[in-house]
């Protein structure tokens, strides 16, 4: 799936120079767990940064595997959220947080699911794309301009992971504030509930063409209220089928576009549903 935060167009980022930070992986190896519903807990506000983003007392839990990052990175399991949280540990004005939820381990697909979970956090501190090293240097930078007791900040938080019939639907919110405006939006990842395995919006169109299943997709843009304002429509309908980022919900499909993505920022985030039933 696309890398959705970097999806806003350049124009934004010179204007209010902002940081881009979200990345996505897939599967690898770690122990099955957890169950549904996860809320990191951390509170954001307008450059304020959260309240709480202390590590609580270790709580018992799934063993986690050891974190490869060349940052001084917080990991711990919260069984109240049923989610894997991890925290930077730095003396800059920043606060970064990334949390995933963790699947019931009666699921089948528990295992391969928190697997690759468990990977998108790594990747994030892992910083192959440097995410994490320009989030510190805004941070840096800011710190030795002014004093001031607000907090530049980074969230990967609000997750939640549920069941839809035979698939698990898993969103993750994010939010973020490098000086400027705010910016925010969620990332949603489906994957078989018996083997784990991730799937895109071609399973849930079963023999048609990539062409159809666009066609269907530009009908339900277009069909919204605010189409007109739809400034990027023509390059979403550019993405590849399966880089369209969807979740599941009430026996539903739901496409997810983020801020900036589909039009201008001050017109926000926009799910649209594609299909009624699954």
């Amino acid at each position: 799936m696309r890398n959705k935060i970097l999806t806003v167009p350049i124009v934004f980022l010179l204007i209010f120079s902002l940081c881009a930070c979200q990345t996505q992986s897939g599967g690898a190896q770690q122990n099955a767990g957890g169950e549904t519903q996860t809320e990191e807990g951390a509170e954001s506000g307008n450059g304020t940064g959260p309240a709480g983003t202390e590590a609580p007392p270790a709580q018992s839990g799934p063993a986690l595997p050891a974190l490869d990052s060349p940052y001084d990175v917080e990991v711990f399991y919260q069984d109240e959220s049923r989610s894997i949280i991890s925290i930077l540990q730095t003396e800059l004005p920043l606060q970064m947080i990334y949390s995933v939820p963790y699947v019931d381990p009666e699921l089948p697909g528990a295992a391969r699911i928190n697997a690759q979970l468990w990977d998108t956090l790594q990747a994030f501190w892992g910083d192959a794309d440097e995410q994490v090293s320009l989030c510190l240097d805004y941070a840096k930078e800011y710190s030795e301009q002014q004093e001031s007791s607000e907090y530049y900040y980074y969230f990967n938080h609000d997750g939640s992971a549920a069941q839809q019939g035979d698939y698990v639907s898993v969103t993750v919110g994010y939010d973020w504030w490098m000086g400027g405006v705010n910016d925010y939006g969620s990332q949603s990842r489906v994957f078989r509930a018996a083997d784990g395995e991730a799937v895109g919006l071609r399973e849930f169109f079963p023999g048609e063409s990539d062409e159809a299943i666009l066609a269907q997709i530009s009908a339900v843009i277009e069909a919204q209220p605010e189409s007109g304002d739809f400034l990027f429509k023509e390059q979403v309908l550019d993405y590849a089928v399966d880089d369209f980022d969807f979740y599941l919900k009430d026996g539903g499909l739901w496409l997810q576009f983020d801020k900036y993505e589909l039009s201008y920022g001050a017109a926000g985030a926009f799910d649209l549903l594609l299909k009624e039933s699954i």
